[in-house]
């Protein structure tokens, strides 16, 4: 009587196993496309920590990727420069991408001039 519960937590453990196992694995490619390469975060990142607006981060709200684009329009937000607003209203009225304009409306919140 004592093996009985032994042998259900065995199942359950084989059970759980072949789930796992079934489950569809991500492929490192797939996670990492469309993500902006780490030179180019940590770029926008240091500029947001240190609440500095210069024509590097400007130079990036011209790339020609969407995500670096947005990335970089919330950093500019976020550190809250006025020199920001012409650059950001001009994207929110004519950038290409819906995601982009979004965050530039929000970014000019967030400036709160």
């Amino acid at each position: 009587m004592r093996r009985l519960p032994i042998l259900y937590a065995a199942l359950a453990i084989v059970a759980l196993s072949i789930a796992g196992l079934a489950q569809p694995k991500k492929s490192r490619a797939s996670t990492s496309a469309g993500a902006i390469p780490a030179g180019v975060l940590l770029q926008i990142i240091k500029a947001e920590d240190e609440r500095r607006w210069n024509d590097d981060l400007g130079a990036l709200l011209a790339d020609k990727d969407a995500q670096v684009r947005r990335r970089a329009v919330l950093a500019a937000g976020r550190i809250g420069d006025d020199k920001a607003i012409p650059t950001l209203a001009e994207m929110l009225l004519t950038d290409r991408d819906t995601d982009v304009r979004q965050m530039a409306a929000f970014a000019l919140g967030e400036i709160e001039s």
